[in-house]
């Protein structure tokens, strides 16, 4: 078991029993045409349907997923199997390949950034100490000055 990731805190994160099941069936390495990791960042190629594998990533740190899978549900089937091959001590070790580390930069830079909507509803909400970095571009807002976005109508109710 690594870092404390057995198969039972695994499958806790299947969005549905089928999906647990289904993970299950992929945790082998013969399923994959690669597996490996770095700390705690899996990555690993499954043979789906298609022609081309599927590219999985899995950052544990920050439980973040990414398969290159039409599923839509989170975490899909093969990112569940590739956590539970790492649960079961099988990932060897190794130096992430390049789809692996763009992934990674985007999501560092993602990270970075601090969200022009979160700096519009503060504005909204009346932080004045608060200052736009330049870098950010103005909010979007609607001509009645609501953001446009569904959940922030939702606030207007909690003022």
């Amino acid at each position: 078991m690594a870092d404390g990731w057995t198969t039972d805190r695994v499958l806790q994160l299947a969005p549905d029993p089928a999906s647990a099941k289904a993970g299950q069936g992929l945790a082998t390495t013969r399923k994959w045409v690669s597996v490996g990791c770095d700390g705690l960042v899996l990555w690993g190629e499954c043979q789906g349907s298609g022609a081309n594998p599927y590219q999985v990533q899995v950052d544990l740190s920050q439980a973040a997923y990414k398969c290159s899978c039409p599923s839509r549900k989170f975490p899909c089937k093969h990112s569940l199997g590739l956590m539970l091959i790492f649960a079961a001590a099988q990932m060897p070790a190794s130096v992430k390949p390049p789809w692996v580390e763009q992934w990674l930069a985007s999501r560092a830079e993602r990270d970075r950034e601090p969200s022009p909507v979160l700096y519009a509803w503060l504005e909204k909400c009346s932080y004045p100490h608060l200052e736009r970095p330049a870098q950010l571009p103005p909010p979007m807002l609607a001509p009645d000055h609501e953001l446009l976005s569904p959940r922030s109508r939702s606030f207007d109710r909690w003022k």
